[in-house]
């Protein structure tokens, strides 16, 4: 059975909103688990994840799950990449960390982003292995590693057991058509380690156009098909719903994600 978790990202349009109130707020609206995004990385945000599992736990959900960026414009002796080892070293209580790589000066973009992106993952892959921590290569739109087939292939270059594919809907979506989303999802859903979805809605109606991310049931690319795509494949991990609404009222919002995936037939076990 699936188990649902919220992406806390959408709860920055509110910084008010704690933690632990983030946790319960998930917990009430139905999710059986939460998603943290401590981004930017700062001290404070790694003071939280080194406690990150406790507030969950007691609102009777679990984390699902972190998300982690690798920014290919600093060196890995930056004190922006040993924020990222420290994550890895400090992080608790979590199963997996995903991980997405972008290149914030085009100055310095890599001639092979591969080798790039491998030189940088594997010394935290290893950090991950020895913890008993997943990692999940995040394709995302616009950054070095945009698309499921560059991921896979460093997935595949790697060969290790603790690595493994993210799919993100909205980030498909923002490169290619409805049609072609559900192609990859087609080609890599019999090998996903975690699957990411939203109300999708791109900024211009044609691809490659930003994404914005919604509750469920908005956007303009059916999910229908999408879910159908993961049942067709026996897909069992985590649905991570990305955006369910960055301003209104969350608490309904995260509602309405809840019951969507319901009507779809991904009852979460929870």
């Amino acid at each position: 059975m699936h188990s649902l978790a919220a992406m806390e990202n959408t709860f920055w349009s509110d910084p008010s909103i704690g933690w632990e109130q983030r946790c319960d707020m998930v917990a009430a609206a139905g999710f059986g688990g939460i998603y943290a995004v401590p981004l930017p990385i700062t001290e404070a945000e790694l003071s939280r994840v080194a406690t990150l599992g406790a507030a969950p736990r007691r609102s009777g959900i679990r984390l699902a799950g972190a998300y982690a960026c690798v920014d290919l414009a600093h060196d890995a002796l930056s004190d922006e990449d040993r924020l990222v080892t420290r994550l890895f070293e400090t992080i608790v209580d979590v199963p997996r960390i995903e991980v997405s790589f972008k290149c914030t000066d085009a100055a310095l973009n890599p001639k092979n982003p591969d080798d790039a992106i491998t030189g940088r993952l594997e010394p935290l892959l290893a950090i991950a292995s020895r913890r008993g921590i997943d990692v999940g290569l995040y394709h995302h739109s616009f950054y070095t590693m945009e698309t499921p087939t560059g991921a896979d292939r460093i997935v595949r270059r790697l060969s290790d057991p603790r690595l493994g594919l993210v799919f993100c809907t909205s980030h498909a979506y923002a490169l290619w058509s409805a049609d072609q989303v559900l192609e990859q999802l087609r080609t890599f859903a019999p090998r996903l380690m975690s699957f990411n979805v939203c109300g999708c809605r791109r900024d211009n109606p044609r691809p490659p156009a930003e994404c914005r991310n919604l509750p469920l049931d908005e956007g303009d690319m059916h999910l229908g098909p999408i879910f159908g795509t993961l049942r067709d494949a026996d897909y069992d991990g985590d649905i991570i719903i990305q955006g369910y609404g960055w301003k209104g009222d969350l608490a309904e919002m995260l509602k309405r994600s809840v019951a969507v995936a319901r009507r779809l037939s991904l009852t979460p076990a929870i």
